[in-house]
Parts: C-alpha cells; sequence; structure tokens
C-alpha cells in the first residue's frame, strides 16, 4: 500500500499510522472534532512529530479519497456513519486496528474478547505465560490498568519473531476484521451493552463472536460455556477450531478448580471472588493452548503441555495483583472501605460488582447509561443491604428503571461526600457506575482518577 486514511484520532489510531510510516506507507488522520473538543489533545503533537497530514474538525464530507488504499477506522466511530458506507461504495476497504495489527504481526495472537473480565483475563494470560518464561506482550484494548500495556499495532510492529501477543480485543474493533486470525480466541461472557452502537442485542453478540470466524482446526476456541449467549451462539454457528469450554474442560469443585484434569485448590489463588476464580479458569486455557507446540496433532482434546509448564503457568496466576480501576481497594478509615471499580461500565458488571463485597456496600452509579436497562440492578439492590448513591447525565432514568427512591445528585463528588457521611464502620464505599463516563470524564480511568482523589482527601481527613 502506497497510503491509508486513519478515521479518528486516538491511541490506536496513532499506533496505526506510526506503524505505517515506519513501513513506507503514506498516512494522514482525520477527526470530527475541533481541538478544543479532542478528548487527547496531547496526540496531535504526536502526529505532528510523525509528519502525517491531520485534519481536524472534519466536516463528514467525503472528498476524492485519490491514492488511499484503505481506510483503519477507530473503534470510537460508529460503524452506522454515513462516511463509512460512502468510503464502501467508493470500493476502498475499511480495516480496523486489529486487522491492521495482524497484517503485520510475525508473532501469535491472543485474542480475549467479552463483556466483562475480559481484562483481567488478559493481564492473567500474560503472567502465566511470563511465567513459563515466554515473553508476551501485553496489548490492545487494555488501558490504565497499572501493566506495561500497547496498542496491538505497536505490539506487532515491535514484537520479534514467534513472540506472542496477549491482547484485549472489543467489540467495536472486531467490526471491520477481513482476515485477523488469533491462534487461541476467548470469550468470557456476553451480556447487554453498547445498546447507543448495535441496533440489538443479538448484533452485539454476534459481533463478538467475529473473532472466530477466521481460524482453522489448528487454532483453539476458549469459551464460557455456563454463559447462556456464547452457548447459544456455538450450537448456532460452526466455529472450525477446537473448542475448549468453562464448565467442561475447567470445572469448579468444593474446594478447587480443575483445568484439564489437573486440581488448583482455591486456598492457593490469590483471590476469593467466582468471576475472578472464572477468570483464572479461561487464562490457564488460554496460556496452555499456546504453549502447545505447532506440530502437535489437531485430533487432542486438551493442549498437550507438561506438569511442569501447568505449574509454571499457574506460579503466574498467583502473582496477580488486580488491576487499576477494577474493584482497586484504595484504603479504610474508621472501618470504612473504599474501592474504585470505574471500570463497571454496565448493569451486569455493577450487580457482579456488588455481589463480590461480602459486605453492605454504599455504591456510586452514573454517568451515561448506553441505552442499556437497570431494571435488573433495582430488583438485586431490593433484596440487597446495599445502598445506591446515583449521579451525572442518566441519574433520573436509571432511578425509574430501578424503580427504587435512591439520592440522586449533578456529580459524583456530591455522590462520595454523601456516601462518607452516611457510612458506619463495617461499609463499603463502591464507584462501580454501570454507565459510560464521557458525560463528565474523558473516559473510565478519568473517573477513576478523579475518585481515587476524592478518596485520598476522605482517607487523610
Amino acid at each position: 500500500m502506497k497510503k491509508i486514511l486513519v478515521f479518528g484520532l486516538g491511541r490506536s489510531g496513532i499506533a496505526v499510522a506510526r506503524a505505517a510510516i515506519s513501513k513506507g506507507i503514506g498516512v494522514e488522520i482525520i477527526d470530527e472534532s475541533p481541538l478544543d473538543r479532542l478528548s487527547k489533545p496531547d496526540l496531535v503533537s504526536e502526529v505532528k512529530a510523525l509528519g502525517c497530514a491531520l485534519t481536524l474538525n472534519w466536516n463528514r464530507e467525503l472528498s476524492d479519497l485519490g491514492l488511499v488504499e484503505a481506510v483503519v477506522v477507530n473503534p470510537a466511530v460508529d460503524r452506522r456513519h454515513a462516511a463509512l458506507a460512502a468510503i464502501l461504495a467508493t470500493g476502498v476497504p475499511i480495516f480496523s486496528e486489529v486487522e491492521f495489527a495482524y497484517q503485520i504481526s510475525r508473532g501469535p495472537i491472543l485474542a480475549i474478547t467479552g463483556t466483562n473480565g475480559k481484562s483481567t483475563t488478559t493481564v492473567m494470560t500474560w503472567l502465566a505465560l511470563r511465567s513459563a518464561g515466554v515473553d508476551p506482550l501485553l496489548c490492545g484494548n487494555l488501558f490504565g490498568s497499572g501493566y506495561p500495556e500497547q496498542p496491538l499495532t505497536t505490539a506487532a510492529l515491535n514484537g520479534d519473531l514467534g513472540q506472542p501477543l496477549v491482547a484485549e480485543v472489543s467489540s467495536f474493533q472486531l467490526e471491520w476484521i477481513q482476515t485477523f486470525r488469533p491462534k487461541v480466541a476467548a470469550i468470557t461472557n456476553i451480556t447487554p451493552d453498547h445498546s447507543d452502537r448495535y441496533n440489538s442485542f443479538d448484533e452485539y453478540a454476534q459481533t463478538k463472536y467475529k473473532i472466530f470466524d477466521h481460524q482453522t482446526n489448528t487454532d483453539w476456541a476458549v469459551v464460557n460455556g455456563a454463559d447462556p449467549i456464547t452457548s447459544q451462539l456455538i450450537q448456532r454457528s460452526k466455529i472450525k477450531a477446537r473448542i475448549l469450554r468453562v464448565g467442561k474442560d475447567a470445572v469448579f469443585n468444593q474446594h478447587a478448580l480443575e483445568v484439564f484434569g489437573r486440581s488448583i485448590p482455591y486456598a492457593e489463588l490469590p483471590f476469593t471472588e467466582e468471576h475472578n476464580v472464572k477468570n483464572c479458569a479461561m487464562a490457564m486455557m488460554i496460556a496452555a493452548c499456546s504453549l502447545e507446540p505447532n506440530d502437535a496433532p489437531t485430533t487432542e482434546i486438551w493442549p498437550q503441555i507438561s506438569k511442569g509448564q501447568f505449574e509454571a503457568l499457574l506460579d503466574g496466576i498467583r502473582k496477580f495483583k488486580g488491576l487499576s480501576h477494577r474493584m482497586e481497594r484504595l484504603g479504610s478509615k474508621g472501618g470504612i472501605e473504599i474501592i474504585n471499580n470505574s471500570m463497571c461500565t454496565n448493569p451486569a458488571a455493577l450487580v457482579a460488582s456488588l455481589k463480590s463485597l461480602g459486605k453492605k456496600g454504599r455504591v456510586l452509579i452514573g454517568g451515561v447509561s448506553k441505552d442499556l436497562d437497570f431494571t435488573e440492578v433495582g430488583n438485586y439492590l431490593r433484596s440487597s443491604c446495599h445502598a445506591p448513591y446515583l449521579y451525572g447525565r442518566d441519574r433520573h432514568l436509571i432511578a425509574q428503571q430501578m424503580n427504587l427512591n435512591p439520592h440522586e445528585f449533578e456529580t459524583m463528588e456530591e455522590a462520595f461526600a454523601c456516601a462518607a457521611q452516611e457510612s458506619k464502620e463495617g461499609d463499603t464505599i463502591l464507584l462501580a457506575p454501570g454507565c459510560a463516563s464521557q458525560d463528565q470524564f474523558r473516559d473510565f480511568r478519568h473517573r477513576g482518577d478523579v475518585f481515587r482523589e476524592l478518596a485520598k482527601d476522605w482517607l487523610a481527613s
């Protein structure tokens, strides 16, 4: 290719531009936002340093693409955008970043998607492989985790021959794949999310499922067999890869997790939450699949790894310390604990967060609801001891859907102040918004950072 167009200025767009330029491909970047409305204005200086053309405040009128041979779309751009339809009509192909990264990668990709748990599973997989003597790169839609992650394209560009890329992949990144073929592909679960970006829940689920589209019988697919939506999709579709299931190839007994018939006592794991044990099971299976020799028989129902390799993978999981903004414990005062779970961006994740507490939570909920339904959140709250504190743009709508009369505030700061004032010894103040953050914050990381500062000031007062 001689030239590509990157649609949307963002972290992944910069990575694509840098990789393309390094390979002698011309790059032009366009973004609809003016400079004063960019969520990450510091990226403009990076573009200038790269020396590629940048057009801000793009007016949605498709000009002559000229020598552009492909368009790489930022995940933030809605696939229903009129300009994308116009580009397709010209015959110019549209790629997602993960497709571009796959085409330049020299190592196998282990791709993990799902509605909830994908970040944790990705990091656990990376830790497990490092412990087993592999030098994997942590990458993809994972940012602000507290671990050394990078964009998938950056990892693909800099990775050595055969070096595995352990990547979190979002549904938005799967929308424009054409040949993307991970050696191991995994779906943690599928629950309602991003209703503002998809015409139906089934469309959202099918987009997640595209992660298996180009695999062959030499690859592996790892799924949550206990997740009803994922199970339905498997029954409706033909996966060419070998399938492993949590609930069959990994099972949960009273005192231990069993993976491929090998026992892992719960007491040896650095966490007790049910969702993290499930994440651990998936991570062990993904990592084990990646260790299997390329010439191993494809008729085997489990990946062929030694006992020593299995124990090494497990040692890596034991080093897991949690992720930033994911049930991150910030401290306690007077018997009141504060936890930051800003990464919680949908109702299912909100309920799972509350179930993992084990004590009364004063939970801060709110932001942009993404057209999701909070009825089940209300049903759970009515049967629990937890107290909701709603804030942000969609607080009134969420309160109506929950059919409760919770505290309502305009800002997260006000909600935190009230929760802190009403908390008693033994309570937990939990940020688990269940929503997107863009009404008041740049992203979930910014929201979590602001919450950290609120907690820091309160703990020191």
